[in-house]
């Protein structure tokens, strides 16, 4: 079997026990994203930011922002480091 070259992905969110869009839990979110990535080898950007509503103003949730271009990371880490 071959090595595998990303992350499993799901047709749908799966079912999580916590709140992604609470500070706490989109950091959260934004750490599994980058360990799931480097687990198999990218070295992915991830960032938690307030989001900002439809009016231009702050809103009450929080966002996960990354450097992945159409869901793919853009670099891997250097040859034997993780």
């Amino acid at each position: 079997m071959s090595k595998r070259t990303h992350p499993p992905f799901c047709p749908s969110p799966p079912l999580r026990s916590f709140d992604t869009l609470t500070e706490e839990g989109a950091r959260r979110l934004a750490t599994q994203i980058k360990a799931a990535w480097a687990k198999v080898g990218y070295d992915v950007k991830t960032s938690v930011e307030r989001g900002i509503g439809l009016d231009g103003v702050p809103g009450g949730y929080f966002v996960v922002r990354s450097d992945l271009f159409r869901g793919m990371p853009r670099r891997r880490f250097p040859q034997g480091a993780a």
